[in-house]
């Protein structure tokens, strides 16, 4: 995408481990439609996510535990055609992994979980000592359209429109015009 740095060793070092990285995903999909088609039972739900996504270039960063989106968002794949009947297609609401837990009891009871959330809470509750990992402890909310990242001390850190800028090239952050609107945001972490 448009935020790796092109013609830079960043560049050259993205294209390098995405090929590596495609491979692991197309044996990983085969792996789950060898698992698929192995399972006979109609009412069996299948989940398939991750915890964190990969930077691969983006933004001058590589790894895990950073704040942007090619990190933080992640698919959430669910298969079960009987217990997820009249809900199929792709839904934008925003989910958490946390949100599992609630999502497989209602499976659990057949019935179909709510995906109504307005945001999610997301962080990096510790730092990783391994080469290009995000350097610091932090913690944020998602909207459908906005993205407010802290630092552990509480100081904005990062702040993006989503809805005009998806790949968080303008860090709105120190922004007097947006205060208004990261203040809410900052509302909406502390109450969860």
């Amino acid at each position: 995408p448009a935020n790796v740095p092109r013609g830079s060793s960043v560049e050259v070092q993205a294209r390098r481990e995405l090929a590596g990285y495609y491979a692991h995903i197309e044996a990983t999909d085969r792996a789950i439609g060898r698992l698929i088609g192995r399972i006979a039972d109609a009412n069996t739900v299948i989940v398939v996510t991750s915890v964190h996504g990969d930077m691969h270039g983006a933004h001058g960063c590589f790894r895990k535990g950073w704040p942007y989106e090619e990190s933080v968002r992640v698919p959430l794949l669910v298969g079960g055609p009987t217990l997820l009947v009249g809900r199929s297609g792709q839904h934008e609401a925003p989910v958490s992994l946390t949100d599992l837990r609630a999502f497989t009891l209602g499976w659990a009871d057949a019935r179909c979980p709510v995906m109504g959330r307005t945001h999610s809470l997301i962080s990096m509750p510790s730092v990783v000592g391994l080469p290009h990992q995000c350097d610091r402890i932090w913690r944020g909310v998602r909207t459908a359209k906005r993205k407010l990242i802290l630092n552990a001390d509480g100081q904005t850190w990062l702040f993006f429109d989503l809805e005009r800028d998806p790949l968080e090239l303008e860090n709105l952050a120190h922004d007097p015009a947006r205060a208004v609107e990261i203040d809410q945001l900052r509302g909406l972490m502390q109450s969860g």
